[in-house]
Formats: C-alpha cells, structure tokens, sequence
C-alpha cells in the first residue's frame, strides 16, 4: 500500500520578473566557425583553402586515430608526435579551439596523466567533428 502523506504543503513559485542575466540560446547562424576561414582565404585564396581545408580532414583523421591509439596503449611518444603534429596543421588552417587542445594534450601527456588525456581527447574529437562538419557545409 502506498502511503500519502496528509496536509503536505506544496511551494509554488509565483512569477518572477525576467532575469536580466539570462541569455536566449544562441542561433546556428550566430555560432561562430570553428575556424579562421577569414586568415584562410587571406593566405591561399578561396579555391585554395577549400582543398586546403579537405586535405586537412584526411589527414588529421588520421592523427586523431594515431592520439586514441596512443592513449590506449600509454605511448607517450607516440602521443607527443602526433598531438604535435595536429597542433602544427589545426594552427595552419585557425583551428583556434583544436589548437589550444592539443597543446593541453601536450602537457597533460608530458605529466602522464591519463584521466585528463582521457577527457581532453574527448573534446578534441568534438572539435574536429564540428570542423569536419563545417568544412563539408563549404562544399
């Protein structure tokens, strides 16, 4: 038998004026790119940064799987290269955000400690699938 509890008073909040903190959720039209598409094109051109920005894909697809790989079997040298490696091409193209990332990979590698490399290398791979994303909107 469930057992109800008699004269329970229950808070109900009366209305409160608008918070003047509160922000609205931001658009997908004001999210800005993952990347600096304007020192881009400034550097290559238009043509030039798209195939740019494919080939950086690819690529860094690749570092990403060589990072897992290496913070699966604890291979700090081969996480130092390839984290490095990403950061040189992520800074190439103003990956600005997978940039900063890699260089916290770098030094959470340098003090051995996997439980951050775990949780940095899970936003790493939400960052490069949002510049994936953005990259294959520009095609």
């Amino acid at each position: 038998m469930s057992s109800v509890t008699p004269n329970k008073e229950v808070s109900v909040s009366s209305p409160r004026e608008p918070n003047p903190e509160f922000k609205p959720p931001v658009s997908a039209s004001q999210v800005p790119a993952p990347l600096d598409l304007e020192l881009l094109n400034q550097n290559l051109g238009v043509e030039e940064a798209g195939e740019i920005l494919k080939l950086f894909v690819v690529s860094s697809q690749d570092l990403i799987d060589q990072i897992s790989q290496a913070i699966t079997s604890r291979n700090t040298t081969l996480l130092k290269e390839a984290s490095h490696t990403l950061k040189g091409a992520c800074s190439s193209i103003g990956a600005n955000q997978m940039t900063r990332r890699c260089v916290e990979i770098e030094k959470a590698n340098s003090n051995s400690d996997w439980i951050a490399l775990a949780q940095l290398f899970s936003e790493l791979v939400v960052e490069f699938e949002q510049v994936s994303r953005f990259v294959s909107g520009l095609q």
